[in-house]
């Protein structure tokens, strides 16, 4: 008989806060068409991977500056003030979070964040970041989801089997690496009742 899932693996971004950066971007920005350049063209998915991979923030916002000196402003503003990005928080999943933890379930996150922010973020700001039993972020490991390597690295660090874990993302690139790996997945998308999805997969909380 197949033993049911004993751990919850959470993704950060879009499951348990909310991460916009483009209403972040047109608050300074005050136009939908110059910001649909600027995502295109300045912060562009492979920029904000580079990110994630942990370059060195102030050189990587110096350096593209320099390229696109005329997009200066919203630069800089995301440099600095890069935590008003996350508009808030899922109130139920944090609520899970917490319920988890106090029925000594097992919880972990696996996370595309840019390192210093990450640790900045769990040290001041959300608190709830610090319950998990450990976490695999990608700007310190120089590894990104979808990636199979991060997730190996993560069964790896902390002696856990694929078939044991549940991984909880927004992202359908990411759900499908992990699902490919073994692990039982949740495709988190608002205002899904993820509890009842755990409990889909055999873990009752």
């Amino acid at each position: 008989m197949q033993q049911s899932p004993n751990t919850v693996v959470f993704d950060v971004g879009n499951v348990l806060f909310r991460w916009k950066p483009e209403e972040f971007y047109l608050d300074i920005l005050k136009d939908e068409t110059r910001l649909r350049w600027y995502m295109e063209h300045v912060h562009t998915p492979e920029w904000n991977r580079d990110l994630d991979l942990g370059v060195a923030w102030d050189k990587t916002f110096d350096a593209r500056v320099a390229e696109f000196p005329e997009w200066e402003e919203p630069l800089r503003a995301y440099q600095t003030r890069w935590f008003d990005t996350m508009r808030d928080i899922i109130e139920p999943n944090i609520t899970l979070l917490k319920q988890l933890k106090s029925k000594d379930i097992p919880v972990y996150a696996i996370t595309n964040f840019h390192d210093w922010t990450f640790r900045t973020t769990q040290k001041q700001h959300y608190d709830f970041l610090n319950l998990f039993d450990g976490e695999i972020v990608s700007g310190e490991e120089n590894l990104v989801k979808p990636d199979p390597a991060i997730f190996e690295l993560f069964f790896s660090r902390f002696s856990l089997k694929p078939e044991d874990c549940i991984f909880i993302d927004d992202n359908a690139d990411n759900i499908a690496t992990a699902r490919n790996l073994g692990m039982h997945v949740v495709h988190f998308i608002e205002p899904m009742d993820v509890a009842a999805e755990l409990g889909k997969l055999g873990l009752n909380i």
